[in-house]
């Protein structure tokens, strides 16, 4: 049986957090401040408690710290600042499962935090404010804050409070509640470009929320808006934009952003990393370690990138070279250390690299100094208990993974292994509490529907395990996830007789990611079982190939689940999302996009020699 890894993408939270405070003289003038008016003190006295007058600080003194804002406004602010790079070496569940990096992303450029202070402009206005600030900003106007009389603390604040919107509805089970906090979110973002139209994390926070949502057109059209905002010189909306472009395949475009984020800031160790990963995935491994060794120089000694070092100690491992893949993690931890920040991924890719030699009690050693600095990081907890489970360690891994769990009761991957763990002992009634304290943590995980759909249908409870197969498709049906769920489910119908409803989860999973190599042998195995030698040989040479363009659902037979009770309105709706329609729009979208990014960086490179729009 083939069944699925227990990773997921490592997000970095970095938080910065400062108070600022100013006194105000009157009631009115902290109206002002509100709105984002720069109070001034016209008279050199002030009201006291007991309503004699007080005098004021004279012009150009400090203020006292002790200030009038009311204590239900913030002392502090907090930024987040989001990465997805990936370790790349990651503990799996089984052998036919492999993890999927992805890019790193950076939302915020410098940010300051103060005092927090309301906002009382209404929606609509600042609808429309937005609108016509955008209609400018296409035409070539230039605004700045000082026109707007906008404070950058209120820029600030609303940003905080956009993304903290945004990270809520990610937690939030009930559907209305999530679609009004993303909907929150939209509007706060759109509210920070209307304060501030050369502000690029708006844009980046704003392209994404709108990417997550499908609408990828409209964010591609966001990012082209900023860039044009900012005058091309935002490393960050270029590094972000790209990363968008390399998710939709449009390989040519995302390389031309990914240089000029580079070239408006040549120290963006995110779009070194980026682009490196985008040569990596397209089998140029001299061209992506060029990369990421001149990411690394260019990086100031202040600001080491542990995903840099990381992913050139990968690249060496998985090359063969062993040694020089020691050499990059040793001088990253060092980096790391001389700037006295932690490198869980280093240490955790390095332990497993020991580990596949088969240093194990180096690589508990490593494992051992990556909690030491960082207690809480849980992939460094899920990747231990899951080595050590492989080594047959069950009461280590055991402890591992739910100590693992108790720091980290958010993260679903964990209690999915070590669900997965009881269940392998025959802990049945354990690991099913488990797997639904999983589900009530992330039902948007599939690797758990996945997991626990494999232990329903080894313990006989076929209809079960269907059922958990396809909750676990509609819990995201487009996410890569979701076609190790079709693979799954593909092989139990089979094992069932239903030959058709089998080729058409297949299908459906190389549809949504064209590289499971799980689904293309899974299928070949089909056909070369049902005697159709040559077809299956075809869809081994398209595996090597990964066309997925000659196999598309077309017209979905209903018949093929005929009695099958949990997929009678299953196949229409596959049909329609990854049927010819389905293709012709991701066509339509990858030619929107290089035609969109070669109008923009033509217009940079204008700017950058002068010449005028």
């Amino acid at each position: 049986m083939l069944q699925l890894a227990a990773s997921i993408a490592p997000v970095r939270h970095t938080f910065h957090s400062g108070s600022q405070s100013a006194a105000l003289s009157s009631p009115a003038k902290l109206r002002q401040s509100r709105v984002g008016l720069v109070p001034r003190y016209h008279s050199t006295t002030r009201a006291s408690s007991n309503g004699n007058p007080k005098p004021m600080p004279p012009r150009g003194k400090k203020l006292s710290t002790r200030s009038a804002v009311p204590k239900t406004a913030a002392a502090t602010t907090i930024f987040w600042e989001e990465s997805e790079d990936v370790t790349d070496i990651k503990p799996t569940d089984s052998g036919d499962s492999t993890d999927v990096p992805s890019e790193s992303t950076s939302e915020s450029t410098s940010e300051s935090t103060s005092e927090s202070t309301s906002e009382s402009t209404s929606d609509s206005d600042t609808s429309n404010a937005a609108g016509s600030i955008l209609q400018e900003i296409q035409k070539g106007g230039e605004f700045n804050r000082t026109k707007r009389n906008v404070l950058k603390i209120n820029v600030d604040l609303m940003l905080y409070a956009a993304r903290r919107d945004r990270y809520a509805s990610n937690r939030c089970r009930d559907p209305v509640k999530r679609r009004a906090l993303l909907e929150s979110a939209e509007m706060k973002f759109r509210k920070c470009i209307a304060y501030d139209p050369t502000d690029g994390r708006a844009y980046v926070g704003l392209a994404k929320l709108i990417e997550k949502a499908g609408r990828v057109d409209e964010s591609r059209l966001v990012y082209e808006q900023g860039s044009n905002a900012v005058g091309g010189d935002n490393a960050f909306i270029w590094q972000a934009w790209a990363t968008l472009e390399a998710k939709l395949g449009n390989v040519d475009p995302a390389r031309k952003l990914f240089d000029a984020a580079t070239v408006a800031d040549k120290a963006h160790a995110a779009a070194w990393h980026g682009w490196g990963m985008l040569e990596r995935r397209q089998g140029n491994l001299m061209r992506a370690r060029d990369l990421f060794v001149k990411g690394t120089r260019l990086a100031p000694p202040d600001r080491p990138n542990e995903y840099l070092y990381q992913s050139l100690a990968v690249l060496a491992a998985e090359g063969g070279n062993v040694e020089e893949a020691r050499l990059w993690f040793r001088r990253g931890t060092q980096a790391m250390a001389f700037v006295q920040r932690t490198s869980a991924p280093l240490w955790q890719a390095w332990a497993l690299m020991e580990a596949k030699e088969g240093n194990d009690s180096e690589a508990r050693r490593l494992f051992a100094v990556g909690l030491k600095q960082n207690p809480k990081n849980r992939y460094i907890w899920l990747a231990w208990g899951v080595w050590e489970q492989e080594q047959g360690n069950e009461e280590r891994a055991r402890y591992l993974l739910s100590y693992g769990f108790k720091v980290n009761p958010r993260d679903p991957a964990l209690v999915q292994a070590w669900a997965r763990l009881e269940a392998q002992a025959g802990n049945l009634t354990l690991a099913r509490r488990l797997f639904k304290k999983g589900i009530r943590v992330d039902e948007r995980h599939q690797p758990l529907w996945q997991a626990w759909g494999m232990v329903e249908w080894k313990e006989g409870n076929v209809e079960k395990a269907r059922e958990l197969f396809q909750q676990g498709v509609w819990a995201n049906p487009r996410n890569k996830n979701a076609a190790r769920v079709f693979q799954a489910w593909g092989v139990l119908e089979e094992e069932q007789g239903n030959i058709g409803v089998a080729r058409q989860l297949f299908k459906c999973a190389l549809k949504v990611d064209q590289s499971n190599v799980p689904a293309w042998q899974a299928w070949a195995l089909l056909e070369e079982r049902q005697g159709l030698l040559r077809k299956a040989d075809d869809l081994r040479a398209l595996c090597l190939q990964q066309r997925t363009e000659e196999v598309y659902l077309g017209v979905v037979d209903e018949s093929v689940a005929a009695g099958i009770e949990a997929l009678q309105n299953t196949f229409e709706r596959f049909a329609k999302w990854f049927g010819p329609s389905d293709a012709r729009a991701r066509s339509r979208q990858q030619q929107a996009g290089g035609e969109a990014v070669a109008s923009v960086l033509a217009a940079a490179d204008d700017r950058r020699r002068g010449v005028p729009p």
